[in-house]
């Protein structure tokens, strides 16, 4: 498969070793969401870049789009958890 080391990137083998234990609590869940994101959004957008199919150009800049909305929603999130101590958007 040619995708196999991007795959692998975003969804590796033996992550429990790469993220560290399980997140005990909020804050760690969402700085492990994040770092996912962030490895995503690199993959997408080197693949964007890589390809020169305009169709999978337009896929891969679309994808990297989406995983940059969610790592936004975490990383406003995760601040919001270390200032008021409360969920975005729940006061």
């Amino acid at each position: 498969m040619r995708y196999e080391a991007d795959l692998a990137a975003i969804f590796p083998t033996g992550a429990e070793e790469r993220v560290g234990p399980l997140p005990k609590g909020e804050l760690d869940a969402i700085k492990l969401g994040i770092r996912g994101e962030r490895d995503s959004l690199r993959v997408y957008a080197r693949l964007a870049d890589e390809t020169e199919d305009p169709v999978g150009k337009a896929m891969y800049l679309e994808l990297a789009k989406y995983e940059y909305s969610h790592l936004v929603t975490l990383e406003v999130n995760l601040e919001s958890l270390r200032r008021a101590k409360v969920w975005y958007g729940t006061r």
